[in-house]
């Protein structure tokens, strides 16, 4: 009976039970929802059960494979089966693969399985099961893919799991499990395809066997706590296409050895304390697509030979000690370039304009570096661009331009969302082309920049701004009201800016603002008493202005604000009893006024 893919609905019938000859039925990927029917238990004939991908729940019957003594598959991935697996499973004695995963199983894995010395595949995955691998799976010495990956599982791995050579995968990601590996891991793994073993609190070091797994594929041990270095052999795992050694606490230098993976693709040992130079071997690795390096402590400067890669698409290079300067022909020698992170490094000289060249960039962070000159126009030119920080440099602008003619150019980045360019030393003022900045774009941040002139009025068109902050140049004029439109605003930060007026009235507006920071203007005049509409505010900073006349009453009604400075202004009046509604306040500062 195969009946998988169609769009059968309501539940499995008891009748399948007078089927006595049965062999197979296969129901999987319908919208099949209900108990599994016990009649199916009791058919001897069957070999192959597949009820994956429905909405079944309920348990599985305690004595279910007391009449199935020839069952070889149970397929029930994907439902909504809960309680614990029947020990009595162990009684399918020729079974060969079974599948579990993706429901909603509990308790421990019964140590029963063991007795399953036929199985080839174990899928675990995805349920709520808690407690230890049982050391019983050391018995299947037929099996293949052992995977219980997203589970509760605590305790030690058993070592005696790396000693079942017929072995192809071994995925025990995300669980609680600790413990070392045994240094000969890999003696008797020669299979071995896959191992994944991220987010566990593993430790220890790398097993020195790694190079006998000679046919792996993929080994992801990023997230645990593993010590130690990178073993110098593990150049010799030729067929290795993916590497995660992220996020443990590995120390020593990146072997040279690395550039012999001529399959490797993704390579990520982030978050580590790995030290050196990143060693021009690297550059062999001509199918390299993503190279994750950040959060190290490498310095020197970025090998010429890397620069050979040109299938990359993600560069991580960002918080180390990097140096040096970027290749003028960057973006011709990253064609496929999509992601670029190399920020918090030392790097320095110009950005190079050539960067445009690889039109597939979504993604450029090179802030806190000592990047100078000029913010090149060619950035307008990335169509795909989303994401630019440029943030904490030397930038400057053209002198004898006075806009920001940088800013226009990215008119044409029609899918930027995040906008940095603070800390730097631009001179320039804002373009009132700002306003034709990507509709989607969230973020806006020009922090002490050295920014002149006024604020453009057309800023806001920028409808989905979520975060806008020109704090600290040397900034004229007013608040222009139009940013009394930006309806999604969350942070505004104006502090410092040299600006003057009054606060603008439909600021009221803006009721999902978290942040508003006007610090240090010239302003003038009341507070809006319509502020103490805006339930969401959390951080209120009004202060060294020259604000008259009394504190609106309205603002004692703001119960979740956390921060209220009106300090160093001109307000007058006295504090009433509503002062208590303030119940999460952290900061309240209403100093130096009258």
């Amino acid at each position: 009976m195969v009946l998988s893919y169609n769009n059968f609905t309501g539940s499995i019938p008891q009748e399948i039970g007078n089927l006595p000859n049965l062999k197979t039925v296969y129901l999987s990927n319908n919208n099949i929802l209900g108990f599994i029917p016990s009649t199916i238990f009791n058919i001897s004939s069957l070999q192959r059960i597949d009820f994956s991908n429905n909405t079944l729940s309920g348990n599985l019957p305690v004595d279910m494979c007391t009449h199935l003594p020839i069952l070889e598959i149970f397929f029930v991935s994907g439902n909504q089966l809960s309680g614990e697996i029947p020990s009595s499973l162990s009684r399918c004695g020729v079974l060969r693969r079974l599948r579990l995963g993706r429901n909603q199983f509990t308790a421990n894995i019964p140590k029963a399985l063991g007795n399953l010395t036929k199985l080839e595949q174990l899928y675990l995955s995805e349920n709520n099961f808690t407690g230890p691998v049982p050391n019983e799976i050391r018995d299947l010495v037929n099996l293949e893919i052992l995977a219980i990956e997203l589970n509760q599982l605590t305790g030690f791995i058993p070592h005696a799991i790396f000693n079942i050579s017929s072995l192809q995968v071994i995925a025990l990601s995300y669980n609680s499990l600790y413990g070392t590996l045994p240094m000969d891991m890999c003696s008797n793994l020669s299979k071995l395809a896959g191992l994944y073993l991220s987010w566990n609190l593993l430790g220890g070091p790398i097993p020195r066997s790694w190079p006998r797994c000679v046919e792996a594929q993929i080994m992801s041990l990023s997230s645990n706590e593993f010590t130690g270095s990178i073993p110098e052999g593990i150049g010799n795992l030729s067929n290795l296409h993916i590497l995660y050694l992220g996020g443990n606490r590995l120390t020593g230098t990146i072997p040279p050895s690395l550039g012999n993976m001529s399959m490797l693709e993704v390579f990520g040992i982030e978050d580590n304390n790995i030290h050196g130079n990143i060693p021009q071997e690297l550059g062999q690795l001509l199918n390299l697509i993503n190279l994750n390096l950040q959060v190290n402590n490498l310095m020197g400067e970025i090998p010429q030979s890397m620069f050979n890669i040109s299938k990359l698409q993600e560069l991580s290079l960002a918080k180390n000690h990097l140096s040096g300067n970027l290749p003028s022909s960057i973006g011709l020698l990253f064609p496929n370039l999509e992601k670029l992170f190399l920020g918090l490094n030392e790097f320095s000289r110009i950005i190079p304009s050539s960067v445009s060249n690889a039109s597939k960039l979504t993604i450029i962070d090179l802030s806190n570096n000592f990047f100078n000159g000029n913010i090149p126009m060619t950035l307008g030119n990335l169509r795909h661009l989303q994401i630019l920080n440029l943030q904490s440099n030397q930038l400057t602008n053209d002198p004898s331009i006075f806009e920001l003619g940088f800013l226009t150019s990215l008119t044409n980045c029609r899918h930027l969302k995040e906008l940095s360019i603070g800390f730097n030393l631009l001179n320039g003022i804002l373009p009132k082309s700002v306003g034709n900045l990507s509709i989607f774009l969230q973020v806006f941040q020009a922090y002490n920049s050295s920014l002149n002139g006024v604020i453009p009025s057309e800023i806001g068109n920028l409808s989905n701004l979520a975060e806008l902050s020109l704090g600290i140049n040397d900034l004229t004029g007013t608040i222009p009201n139009t940013l009394g439109q930006l309806r999604k605003i969350q942070g505004l930060d104006l502090s410092g800016a040299l600006i003057e007026g009054l606060i603008p009235s439909n600021f009221c507006n803006l009721t999902n603002l978290v942040d508003l920071i006007l610090s240090g203007n010239k302003l003038f005049g009341p507070i809006p008493i319509c502020l103490g509409n805006l339930t969401s505010l959390r951080n209120l900073y009004l202060d060294s202005n020259a604000l008259t006349s009394k504190i609106p009453s309205s603002l004692w009604s703001l119960m979740d604000i956390l921060v209220l400075d009106l300090s160093s202004n001109v307000l007058t009046g006295s504090l009433p009893p509503e002062i208590g509604n303030l119940k999460h306040i952290v900061q309240l500062d209403l100093s130096k006024n009258h």
